[in-house]
């Protein structure tokens, strides 16, 4: 089985085993997806609305845990 032909959805991925198991998953080879959690992106979208991120505009920000 080749594993760039397959896709390991993992649910709960965002922490405890779920994560353990992405990250396992990953590191073996296999590109993971998974649902993450509001949190998980709020610093990120605090950041591009505050005043920090005035002039950031016009991309693409990929918050996706290192899973890309």
């Amino acid at each position: 089985m080749s594993k760039a032909s397959k896709v390991a959805l993992v649910t709960g991925a965002s922490g405890g085993i779920g994560k353990a198991v992405a990250l396992r998953l990953a590191a073996d080879g296999f590109p993971v997806a998974g649902h993450g959690q509001p949190n998980d992106i709020a610093g990120t979208v605090a950041f591009l609305v505050g005043d920090d991120g005035e002039w950031i505009n016009g991309q693409i920000v990929y918050v996706n845990g290192g899973f890309a």
